[in-house]
Formats: structure tokens, C-alpha cells, sequence
């Protein structure tokens, strides 16, 4: 479980990343 729980991390870290470079490109 603590594999899925550390790709979980990863993933989401790398989603807010994604998202928050998109809206320094919008803005």
C-alpha cells in the first residue's frame, strides 16, 4: 500500500504542478 500511496503522491504533485503552470499561462 505504500507504493500506491507514494504514486498517488507523485501524480498529485505533478497535476498541481501542470495546473498551476496553466494559470500562470492564462493570467
Amino acid at each position: 500500500m505504500d507504493d500506491l500511496l507514494w504514486i498517488l503522491v507523485m501524480v498529485g504533485l505533478v497535476a498541481a504542478t501542470l495546473a498551476y503552470a496553466r494559470l500562470c499561462d492564462n493570467a
